[in-house]
């Protein structure tokens, strides 16, 4: 076997040979019918969907014979040991000879399970059969791999050109170097993977927004091998009117988990050709009357070049009422353009691009909008889009359909709205993406909101926003965000849980404790200034709580308690005014949270804190990661001044699946009644009293709500509290899955908590975006400053978003309260709630 490092490799036109020297223009070591042939695309297995309808499929010149060709899919998991060989830095987890399979007529090859796709190829396709491209595959033991024939994990597609033969099983990194051993004389033709903190073995190495791809797909027309720009990825749109058992069928790409350059309306396209490569904007927005406009929606700093909006109505036959050229655009952070009609009084903020135009074309009666990226051919108010006057679109050669949406009698789009009411306006939905019916609400207009007797889809209070970001499906109100946290410093950071502190004497000295799991902590002032950033060590800090009045041995402390994941441990510490703000004083003798066979795995979760105003005793509940175990602990002070911990109930959640564990917790520290998330159930509530009971089983009976209810969905995580006078206040839980937080009404053991709305953070179009994928909230009443005069709610963003579209990092959001507030129907946004003076409120 020769070493081969693929980061030093000399890429030579259009393949990556593995031997160090020359490079010319060719490598004449190819065989002449493996000339040109490269991965084309591939799905792989989706994590909790059903894993069928895998493929991989390959381009090459017509007609011609492969030689001596293998398809090689490498694991690149961090995992591995001499017990799980198949998790493994340069394991072979899957292989296909290709030697004398004759690429299809049409260029294209598709490596497949004998029972599907066999109608959906095109008939010049070359297909092969792979039995082995199934749901799972099974190790020498018959035990099944997790996560498929083709992982979602860090994971490399080679295509490779060997005179010796590659077999499933080996290792072409024995010594987990990160440097190949092929055989000798082998020849990468192609590359691609992804590293998922593990390994790849490309320079063509796929990132997106969020998640793992799930799929991934070589732009038509480019076949430059080796080549991070020549793909587009993201994950498979889980359409939500549709089952589980649906989901293998899916092609759409989710626009929202996917690398950037992710064309609108791209799909998977096994056994025929792929889409072109194209820039991501859609129509946003647009009002058909008054103050007419049309908004867009674009990656940030997207180049307009070659963009078209246009207005067609079926009488015209093709020709267009209206041709814009959106090339002059320059797009601003917020990726929001509107063209406002040359008699519009709206004036944009400083974040948002605009133009003005004729629109007197857009009117409520029959019209079709599209937006059409035409680089090859310049469109113009001639232009004919329906040559042969059939109703139906033909567009320029290399011309792309981003985006359309149609009215009335309209033949030119294939997403019409036909409704007996005029269409005077139409709004995306914030935050959906996808070119769909159901990504639209639409109708009549009372002045900016529209009519809920003459609208479709319309939530409540819904109104149009020119220049703003739009209305959630399932939120009532946005909120805007005014200050945001920097992003630690520190290597490997993942922003997660936030707690407030807030100082006895002096709120200005108040601090914000936050998780940054691998890379430690982040303690930030109440302006939101970065403070301190520290990582120490052999941690990974996941959840953070603030517990005050804690008896250390007669003296008061306040403590910040951590869920450690790695050392399946609390770790306690003290917190004071000044750096280094909070000071470890963990009793590191303690014993370990939960049982766990391995450190890092199935350890300390979520947690939430409860000082019991009946008792004194100061209580943690943890949860376990994996299992559907939780458990509460009284906090015990040590002779030598440090805290310890003491188990007092085991907590047991019945309903769901294995893999269905809980996280987000929260207690109501005057009523002692407890929240508990469960990820794909729904929300736990019980006493938060021991009362000398060492085991609580919840069953069903015991949920405030099941995911789903009230439009909150996966994963239901981050919950808090806010107190109001005489024990009212409201429950807010965060709704990953939709960017929204449910609030409920704040109530007392036994009684039910009642669902009031929902609200999204939306970007403020002055340079904070929203936020997305919360894990964490947490607020308080207390004011702070002239910034919060009424307090603060914080969020943690899990996709920060930046000019730069592939930057996407996490951080905390901070709301003002009285934003909230008023949205929820407060004439009064103060409360004299004292969080180190909780009220015991059980016996009232």
């Amino acid at each position: 076997m020769k070493k081969v490092n693929t980061k030093r490799l000399l890429l030579c036109a259009a393949v990556m040979a593995t031997f160090v020297g020359g490079c010319s223009d060719k490598d004449d070591r190819i065989h002449p019918a493996n000339q040109g042939l490269v991965i084309n695309e591939f799905k792989v297995n989706i994590p909790e969907d059903e894993h069928r309808k895998q493929f991989i499929e390959l381009k090459g010149q017509a007609s011609e014979t492969l030689k001596n060709v293998y398809m090689v899919v490498l694991d690149g998991d961090e995992k591995g040991d001499d017990e799980k060989p198949f998790e493994d830095w340069g394991y072979v987890d899957y292989v296909k000879p290709l030697s004398g399979v004759k690429v299809g007529k049409n260029g294209l090859v598709l490596i497949k399970n004998p029972e599907e796709y066999n109608d959906a190829a095109d008939a010049d396709t070359t297909l092969v059969n792979d039995e082995s491209i199934r749901t799972y595959d099974e190790d020498e033991d018959g035990e099944a791999f997790k996560d498929g024939i083709l992982e979602h994990d860090a994971v490399t597609f080679l295509l490779v050109q060997s005179d010796t033969p590659i077999t499933q099983g080996s290792d072409l990194d024995s010594d987990n170097d990160g440097i190949l051993e092929l055989p000798k004389n082998a020849v990468i033709l192609d590359s691609v993977g992804w590293e998922a903190g593990g390994k790849t073995y490309s320079d063509a190495v796929l990132v997106q927004s969020a998640s793992d791809p799930d799929a991934a797909t070589r732009f038509y027309g480019n076949a430059d091998s080796v080549s991070q720009a020549a793909w587009a990825n993201g994950d498979i749109y889980e359409d939500p009117e549709k089952d589980d058992e649906e989901l293998p069928d899916e092609r759409l790409y989710d626009t929202l988990q996917a690398s950037s350059n992710l064309p609108p309306k791209a799909a998977v396209t096994p056994g025929t050709h792929n889409f072109r490569q194209a820039p991501f904007v859609l129509l946003n927005e647009m009002v058909t009357t008054g103050d007419r406009y049309i908004e867009l929606l674009s990656n940030a700093s997207q180049d307009m070049s070659g963009i078209y909006l246009v207005i067609l109505t079926p009488a015209a036959m093709g020709t267009p009422a209206l041709t814009l050229s959106l090339a002059d655009v320059s797009v601003k952070e917020t990726g929001i353009t509107i063209v406002l009609d040359q008699e519009s009084d709206i004036v944009p903020g400083s974040a948002v691009s605009s133009m003005t135009a004729d629109l007197s074309a857009l009117t409520s009666s029959d019209r079709a909008v599209l937006l059409i990226y035409s680089p090859g051919e310049t469109l113009s108010s001639t232009t004919d889009l329906d040559t042969d006057n059939d109703g139906d679109l033909d567009l320029p050669a290399k011309a792309v359909l981003l985006d359309n949406v149609g009215w009335g009698g309209s033949s030119y789009s294939d997403i019409v709205v036909n409704e007996s009411y005029a269409i005077q306006a139409a709004t995306r939905y914030k935050d959906n993406k996808m070119v769909t019916l159901n990504a639209w609400t639409y109708g009549e207009l009372d002045s900016m909101t529209y009519r809920a007797d003459r609208s479709k889809n319309r939530p409540e209070g819904g109104s149009v926003t020119p220049a703003g970001t739009n209305i959630p499906e399932t939120a009532a109100m946005l909120v805007k965000p005014v200050l945001e946290t920097a992003r630690t410093t520190m290597e490997n950071p993942d922003a997660d849980d936030v707690a407030f502190w807030i100082h006895p004497t002096d709120v200005s000295k108040s601090i914000v404790i936050a998780t940054q799991k691998e890379a430690g902590y982040s303690i930030y002032g109440i302006s939101g200034e970065t403070l301190a950033d520290v990582n120490p060590g052999n941690i990974r800090f996941n959840n953070v709580d603030v517990i005050y009045g804690f008896d250390l041995n007669g003296t008061s402390v306040d403590l910040a308690l951590f869920t450690d994941r790695m050392t399946n441990t609390f770790a306690i510490y003290r917190i004071q005014a000044s750096a280094p703000y909070i000071v470890d004083i963990t009793d590191n003798s303690g014993e370990q949270l939960f049982d766990s066979e391995e450190l890092g795995e199935d350890t300390a979760y979520g947690e939430g804190v409860y000082k019991s105003p009946v008792s004194g005793k100061v209580y943690a509940f943890a949860t376990q990661n994996g299992t559907w175990n939780c458990a509460q602990f009284e906090l015990v002070a040590r002779p030598d001044h440090t805290v310890g911990w003491t188990r007092v109930r085991t907590i047991t959640l019945e309903a769901g699946d294995d893999d269905e564990y809980a996280e987000g917790f929260v207690i109501d520290q005057e009523y002692g009644k407890a929240y508990v998330a469960q990820e794909g159930v729904g929300i736990y509530t019980f006493d938060a009293e021991p009362d000398g009971f060492p085991v609580l089983v919840l069953t069903e009976g015991d949920l405030l709500l099941e995911e789903g209810d009230n439009g909150l969905v996966a994963d239901l995580e981050g919950m808090t509290l806010y107190y109001k006078d005489n024990g009212e206040g409201f429950l807010f839980i965060s709704s990953q899955g939709n960017y929204t937080y449910g609030v409920f009404n704040r109530t007392a053991v036994g009684v039910e908590n009642t669902f009031l709305k929902a609200f999204a953070v939306v970007d403020d179009t002055l340079g904070i975006d929203g936020v997305q994928e919360t894990d964490s909230i947490d607020v308080t009443n207390i004011p702070l400053g002239s910034v919060f005069p009424y307090g603060a709610f914080i969020v943690q963003d899990g996709m920060d978003t930046t000019a730069d579209p592939d930057d996407t990092e996490t951080n905390f959001k901070w709301l003002k309260w009285e934003d909230i507030a008023e949205g929820l129907g407060e004439e009064s946004f103060s409360s004299s709630y004292n969080p180190r003076v909780s009220t015991n409120r059980r016996i009232e």
